[in-house]
């Protein structure tokens, strides 16, 4: 991988870590995804790649930005 993330051959839909107790992992994580995966993307298990996401539809946009924000409050 380029350092620069200028490598036309890698392409990089994003970097992140989450800290969360494990036992909160399910619910906070686990469930949330699956149930957007299952409405929005053909179901809870499909797997869900960044590289295969191409031409996603809106509401498929709108699921992946609900899932990933960052709520402060």
């Amino acid at each position: 991988m380029n350092e620069l993330f200028a490598d036309p051959e890698f392409p990089v839909f994003g970097f992140g870590g989450v800290a969360i107790m494990a036992g909160a992992i399910q619910q906070t994580i686990s469930a949330p995804w699956r149930k957007m995966k299952a409405e929005h993307f053909g179901g809870a298990d499909v797997a869900l790649h960044a590289a295969d996401l191409r031409a996603p539809t809106a509401a498929q946009i709108e699921a992946l930005t609900e899932f990933f924000k960052f709520d402060l409050l």
